[in-house]
């Protein structure tokens, strides 16, 4: 969604051009502040901050909508696949260098490989974070602080010895949880500790009544034709973004995987044209090959039973209306 704000900022508010034509579904009552929001000197400062301090990052991450934790199934086949093209890389051990050379690897549509930027390998020499992150793993091996709690060679290389909770660079489900051990602003990380409870919580109370409103559903017994709705809340309840058939509830694995508690197996027949743009949830990505609504016909997803409706034979009118407009 991140994304979609970016492009409604500089594309339609910053432009003065209404996007209400291409995105039908958004609410005109909201359009007005977010127009002066993004053209205030203060939504420009912080943005000319973000530019200034984002042009230093030059070993950017590379793994897609889903964030690290899209990275948490697939790092290690492709860290196998890495040392294939790499050999060099066996010298790392430590899984947090392997989680973060993964994360910074991209994806090559000619070779269908993955392949590590020449700032960070090149000629069969370390570069860069990879050549620091050797000599530093080399070091605190021979002095003996490589096995001490709360110390590894990813944060003494990038955090400088220090880990700054929160930032997904370091801190994350994928490079592994860590506990700020050296924080120097002690009562606003407190406030921090206690926002991200209030917040979890929130996630919690939310992620029960979605849990609750699938199991309310009836269960669906055969493969069945069915409509993907908005599913991210309940603003657009009639907001239809293709059909597809729905499988059975009790089928519960999807690509040898178990599927999310309150998720569907879908296979999508198709999309309706203007939504295949728009994002889709999390649990639905695959990563390189289902990353938007577009991206899901042909394939089978899973899709939140709350944004399913499921049609049943007797509804043939229904099934030949689709027929005739997709």
């Amino acid at each position: 969604m991140r994304n979609f704000r970016h492009t409604l900022a500089t594309k339609y508010a910053q432009k003065d051009i209404s996007p209400f034509e291409t995105f039908k579904f958004l609410d005109k009552s909201h359009w007005d502040s977010f127009v002066v929001k993004v053209k205030s000197e203060r939504f420009k400062k912080i943005s000319r901050k973000a530019k200034k301090s984002a042009e230093k990052n030059t070993d950017h991450a590379h793994v897609g909508r889903m964030g690290f934790v899209g990275l948490e199934d697939v790092w290690e086949d492709r860290w196998k696949q890495l040392v294939e093209s790499y050999p060099h890389l066996e010298v790392f051990g430590d899984e947090r260098i392997q989680k973060y050379t993964v994360s910074r690897s991209y994806y090559n549509h000619l070779t269908k490989l993955y392949e590590l930027p020449q700032h960070l390998l090149s000629d069969g020499e370390f570069k860069g974070t990879l050549h620091k992150f050797h000599c530093k793993e080399r070091e605190m091996k021979e002095d003996g602080t490589y096995y001490d709690i709360g110390k590894d060679v990813v944060t003494e290389v990038v955090g400088n010895g220090r880990h700054h909770g929160g930032r997904t660079l370091l801190v994350s489900s994928v490079l592994g949880v860590t506990k700020t051990l050296h924080s120097r602003k002690r009562k606003k990380k407190s406030k921090g500790v206690d926002r991200v409870i209030e917040e979890t919580d929130t996630v919690q109370r939310d992620q029960s009544r979605l849990v609750a409103t699938a199991q309310a559903l009836p269960e669906i017994e055969s493969i069945t034709t069915c409509e993907l709705i908005w599913p991210f809340d309940d603003s657009f309840p009639n907001m239809i973004l293709g059909h597809g058939q729905a499988y059975p509830s009790s089928d519960r694995i999807l690509d040898n995987n178990p599927m999310h508690v309150d998720y569907i197996k879908i296979y999508v027949d198709g999309v309706v044209e203007k939504y295949k743009g728009y994002p889709i949830p999390p649990h639905t990505m695959k990563p390189e090959e289902v990353t938007d609504m577009g991206s899901t016909q042909g394939n089978f997803i899973q899709w939140p039973r709350k944004a399913i409706k499921v049609y049943f034979l007797r509804n043939c009118s229904r099934i030949l209306l689709y027929l005739l407009l997709y």
